[in-house]
């Protein structure tokens, strides 16, 4: 029926309460944080967004952070609009950037980096990043 910010929204809170509980198991408390494009963009909402996730990390609690599709209009992969992320890959070295990460590990279902999506022509796969 496709995509739709009523869905995300569910879509959420399902995936918070099953991190929860996972977490749970190992006495960790996780949070969550839903944000757009802007939060990186806007200074004040950067600066902000680093200060609620390192208060967040300096109690012990685990930051779970996802784009809110619910308002941000991303209507799936295949139409992104400005503003939004195609994809986690580039939220989570967004994150990693803001929290100043000493390495981002990230769990894909393809061989590596590429210098282009993997399903187009030529694309290469990118040995080393600096």
């Amino acid at each position: 029926a496709g995509y739709s910010a009523a869905a995300a929204a569910a879509g959420q809170l399902a995936l918070m309460s099953l991190y929860e509980t996972l977490f749970a198991t190992q006495e960790i408390e996780p949070s969550q944080f839903l944000v757009t494009r802007r939060d990186f963009v806007d200074e004040a909402c950067r600066k902000n967004l680093q200060h609620s996730i390192q208060a967040i990390m300096d109690v012990g609690m685990v930051p779970i952070i996802n784009e809110n599709d619910a308002v941000s209009g991303n209507a799936g992969y295949s139409e992104v609009p400005d503003g939004c992320f195609s994809d986690n890959d580039g939220l989570a070295a967004l994150v990693a950037k803001l929290v100043g990460a000493d390495c981002l590990i990230m769990l894909t279902d393809v061989e590596g980096l590429y210098d282009r999506p993997p399903s187009e022509a030529g694309a290469r796969l990118v040995r080393e990043v600096h």
